[in-house]
């Protein structure tokens, strides 16, 4: 018997935080990109000092680029928005709701993928974009991929 096993919000909610603290993630989009992905928001998150798992999980385009399992990180990221999206009926970058706590849920074997990712090459790359002051939103393609090759090469 195949048993289905769901984290809740505030499980799902306490892997990501992990990850992205461990993994330089959120110290590198407070520190060098300062939360210019939030900045159309009415009540960021950053602001509030609490977060909340839509805006936890997501990764910008540019920087997801240039990170190890980027489709793993945009599939996570979609997964919990339209997960969020169907609880809710609005988007939930923008409409906080506590009731969403009781009601979301995610399978675990969908979440537990980012507890296999390695942790000191997201580290790494971090700190190099940081220690170097590069901030990744609104570059172009070419620059990207530049700058990709050059991680590549450094977290060997």
């Amino acid at each position: 018997m195949n048993m289905k096993v769901y984290y809740t919000y505030e499980e799902a909610l306490e892997i990501i935080e992990k990850f992205m603290i461990e993994s330089g993630i959120r110290k590198y989009c407070e520190n060098i990109c300062k939360g210019e992905c939030c900045k159309d928001c009415p009540n960021p998150c950053f602001k509030r000092g609490q977060r909340r798992l839509p805006c936890s999980v997501y990764i910008c385009d540019w920087l997801r680029y240039l990170l190890p399992n980027s489709h793993a990180l945009q599939y996570l990221d979609e997964l919990i928005f339209d997960s969020l999206l169907e609880v809710m009926q609005r988007n939930p970058y923008y409409h906080p709701n506590e009731e969403v706590k009781e009601k979301f849920k995610i399978l675990k074997s969908h979440l537990n993928v980012i507890k296999l990712f390695e942790v000191t090459k997201y580290k790494k790359i971090t700190e190099y974009l940081i220690s170097n002051k590069i901030k990744v939103y609104m570059k172009d393609e070419k620059e990207l991929k530049k700058l990709k090759k050059i991680l590549r090469s450094y977290i060997k």
